[in-house]
């Protein structure tokens, strides 16, 4: 199907299984429930497209886009995604488990009780995303951009996230126990009620960051910056 057009279709719960999706185009598609398992895609392109409920565990994406698309409880555990852009989606209940997001951007995504899970890749991108109970549990997420999330509830244990950024983020009540945030940059993020249990915290940086009632029990924080920052711990 490389290079194929898919304008207005309607398609629910059909069959792309290992299909070769290279440059191929789904615009304004209702492919509610369909499955894209294994598929492959250079350059592939999903704008204004329901993918609701899709099953495409271990589908392959590079370079490829997916702006203003319905991804809720849609399952691509174990997907690769590298250099993707994923733009202003609704993808609540989205199912991330295991996947590989290398360079790759969620940006203004609704993504509340979505689960990443065992997540890998680097400089991963979150900008400006609703994050609401997600779960990151024990993903490895070096240097990803979590800038001006809101993430209250969202549980990041024992997840490694060295060199992240959470520039103004919103972290009320979450969850980063045993998470490995060295040189992590939490400016101006709000941390009210937020957990860093025996959290590595080396050199991270928590310049005007405020909140109340955070616990950093058994925390390491060796060189950790707390510059002009309204934290009670």
């Amino acid at each position: 199907l490389s290079m194929a057009s898919f304008h207005r279709v309607s398609a629910p719960q059909a069959i792309f299984d290992s299909c070769k999706l290279d440059m191929t185009r789904f615009s304004r598609c209702d492919l509610q429930g369909a499955s894209l398992a294994g598929a492959v895609g250079k350059l592939a392109n999903f704008s204004k497209t329901n993918l609701q409920g899709a099953v495409c565990p271990k589908l392959f994406l590079h370079r490829s886009i997916i702006d203003t698309c319905t991804l809720s409880k849609a399952d691509l555990s174990h997907v690769i995604f590298e250099f993707c852009d994923i733009r202003e989606c609704e993808a609540r209940g989205l199912k991330l488990d295991g996947a590989t997001l290398q360079n790759t951007g969620f940006h203004r995504c609704d993504l509340t009780d979505a689960s990443v899970r065992g997540a890998k890749g680097s400089t991963s991108v979150w900008m400006g995303s609703r994050l609401r109970r997600a779960n990151f549990g024990m993903s490895d997420l070096p240097a990803a951009h979590f800038l001006e999330v809101d993430a209250p509830e969202a549980s990041f244990i024992a997840a490694n996230l060295p060199e992240s950024r959470f520039d103004r983020a919103i972290l009320k009540s979450a969850d980063f126990s045993g998470a490995k945030l060295s040189r992590a940059n939490l400016r101006q993020a709000v941390v009210t009620n937020a957990r860093f249990i025996e959290a590595s915290l080396y050199e991270a940086t928590f310049m005007k960051a405020h909140g109340v009632d955070v616990d950093f029990g058994g925390a390491r924080m060796d060189r950790c910056v707390f510059l002009q920052s309204e934290i009670e711990r």
